[in-house]
């Protein structure tokens, strides 16, 4: 299933909101920080009844003359007793810009419902599956309204660990969090790809895409870079590179690379996923013949560093984390090292040798994301390695794989380098 594929499945379900905003409304709008990228508004509770949080909305006006939007609601939430309000985000004005045009490129049936619901004169309605999933087609044939479309699209997807696009916004998350942010921290800078996938974009509500050359220090990743972003603080820099040869939504593998330059540890972590086993309380992970290709590639990896210089709980790099496919993203994992893995692949009674992870399986033995963060960040886990050839072909041979990368490098800011964040 192609990007927008899935942006018209998901947008049959969560359904169009047609917004018919006055005059000096819009004008208000469009004359804001943000303009219509980023906005809210309250209205009425019962004019907005069906407006759900990640619903699309149409933004027409009035009296006409002005280009259509399409945005997402962020948040839903009552302000007044009489009103509710609404968070909106990535808005962008689409092609075709006038209303007229829009329903004249729908199917008769279609165009009449949208026709209808222009005239109906209510600020706020909720369009059909239908109307909604036909509109979607109709926009996603314009090549100028791919970028906006693709920006919602992922929005919408990385919700949930359905594709490669949940998995590497958790990685770019996790490595956030290791740093000691979040996802809601302001990068100091932020490249995306002219052309590529890369949920870096989700860290601004509006992207520009550069050449891939633009991108900092490019060569540590490779030419098969599709963003970047740089973020400062307490006298450190995070610097996170996200790389895929393929779509994001034709790929089912991530592995996170972090490597701390301060304290010379370097943590792979692949992502899993777990597919439910005849009820909702047990969930399998079968190994198939790649993990064999990518567990050899790791080790081989692991043979060419050095030992640790300083202390570890584990000098072991390769970690695996597993996740429900279709879960929230965000919502409860696994993580155990390769060791483990390999022993609880040697322990089974499955005669296909299938390693049964799920909570109740493990009984507790397994890492919780808060102390693989801390183990990380104090450097208590992970090989000895430094920035170098061998971190470089990591990367590339994870990217040769098939999989989506997130390769993270903390380090120390030099003094001249602190001067340039002033």
């Amino acid at each position: 299933m192609t990007w927008i594929e899935e942006l018209i499945e998901i947008v049959g379900k969560r359904k169009i909101a047609l917004f018919r905003v006055p005059d000096d409304t819009w004008n208000a709008i469009e004359s804001s920080t943000r303009g219509f990228a980023s906005f809210s508004m309250a209205l009425p509770h019962e004019q907005l009844e069906e407006v759900t949080k990640r619903s699309l909305c149409l933004f027409v006006r009035e009296t006409g003359g002005a280009p259509l939007h399409l945005a997402l609601v962020r948040s839903v939430s009552a302000v007044t007793t009489l009103q509710t309000r609404l968070k909106i985000e990535a808005g962008a004005h689409i092609n075709p810009s006038d209303i007229d045009k829009l329903i004249a490129m729908l199917d008769t049936r279609s165009s009449n419902q949208l026709r209808s619901a222009i005239e109906h004169k209510s600020p706020a309605s909720v369009l059909s599956k239908k109307v909604s999933q036909a509109i979607m087609t109709a926009l996603s044939g314009d090549s100028s309204n791919e970028q906006s479309l693709k920006h919602i699209h992922l929005l919408l997807a990385v919700s949930r660990f359905n594709s490669a696009v949940g998995l590497q916004a958790d990685a770019i998350d996790t490595a956030l969090k290791i740093f000691g942010y979040d996802s809601s921290v302001k990068a100091k800078s932020l490249h995306v790809v002219e052309g590529a996938d890369s949920t870096i974009r989700l860290l601004e509500d509006s992207v520009v895409a550069h050449d891939a050359r633009r991108v900092p220090d490019m060569s540590l990743v490779g030419s098969d870079v599709t963003g970047y972003a740089e973020f400062v603080g307490n006298g450190d820099r995070l610097r996170v590179y996200t790389a895929n040869k393929l779509p994001l939504e034709k790929l089912f593998g991530v592995d996170l690379i972090y490597l701390n330059q301060r304290l010379k540890n370097l943590v792979l972590i692949q992502y899993k996923m777990l597919e439910p086993n005849g009820s909702e309380s047990d969930w399998l992970y079968r190994p198939d013949a790649q993990l064999d290709v990518e567990i050899e590639r790791m080790e081989r990896f692991q043979q060419t560093v050095t030992g640790p210089a300083s202390y570890r709980l584990n000098p072991e790099a390769f970690y695996m984390k597993f996740v429900k496919r279709k879960s929230g993203v965000g919502s409860g994992s696994i993580t155990i090292a390769l060791s483990h893995f390999k022993e609880l692949a040697r322990s089974s009674n499955d005669p296909e040798k299938r390693v049964r992870v799920s909570f109740n399986a493990l009984n507790g033995h397994y890492l919780r994301e808060a102390g693989l963060i801390d183990l990380i960040k104090g450097g208590y886990i992970g090989c000895h390695s430094e920035l170098s050839e061998g971190f470089t072909e990591l990367i590339n041979a994870v990217v040769r794989g098939g999989n989506a990368v997130v390769a993270a490098i903390e380090e120390k800011i030099s003094h001249s380098s602190a001067d340039d964040t002033k």
